[in-house]
């Protein structure tokens, strides 16, 4: 199941990111397709709403003219392009079960969550300094928030359906 989730979110995620980064909302994906394939496969209806979620967020930030200072911008890329790789790398765990790359897998979907919820501390304390304005703080909080649900999904999955693999040996 997990190749599925993985197959048609790493699509939807380079075309959000990318019009994300270049601001621009033709190069979205489309949210209606991607629902309709995953529903098909009968996929957790949550893994669904994260994307939805971080697509209305880049959306809303875009269509809005919200600008974000460069730090939040680059948190935000950082972010992405984590997951991005991640994606990657379970897809070479789907092929070959590998207990040192679960191993790896989970370690880093787990310094992926954490890491947003570190941005999302330093974004509260940009917010009560000023130096973020709260119109940008609800698009960036939505895309952040999600990023860490599809992350914290795919380590859930990961541990539920591939437990028999132990981990790997030091």
């Amino acid at each position: 199941m997990l190749a599925i989730y993985v197959e048609n979110s790493q699509e939807f995620l380079q075309k959000t990111f990318s019009a994300f980064w270049k601001n621009r909302l033709d190069l979205l994906p489309d949210t209606k397709a991607f629902t309709r394939i995953l529903q098909k496969y009968q996929v957790s209806p949550e893994f669904i709403l994260y994307h939805q979620n971080l697509f209305l967020g880049v959306f809303e930030k875009i269509s809005e003219g919200i600008l974000y200072s460069e730090k939040a911008a680059q948190e935000l890329r950082l972010i992405f392009t984590m997951i991005l790789q991640y994606e990657e790398d379970l897809k070479d765990f789907l092929l070959t079960q590998n207990s040192t790359l679960k191993t790896h897998l989970l370690n880093f979907g787990t310094e992926i969550y954490n890491l947003t919820l570190n941005f999302a501390t330093e974004h509260e304390n940009r917010l009560i300094r000023g130096i973020c304005i709260p119109r940008a703080s609800v698009s960036y909080v939505k895309i952040l928030e999600n990023q860490r649900n599809i992350i914290s999904f795919y380590n859930q999955q990961l541990k539920k359906e591939f437990k028999f693999i132990k981990k790997a040996l030091p």
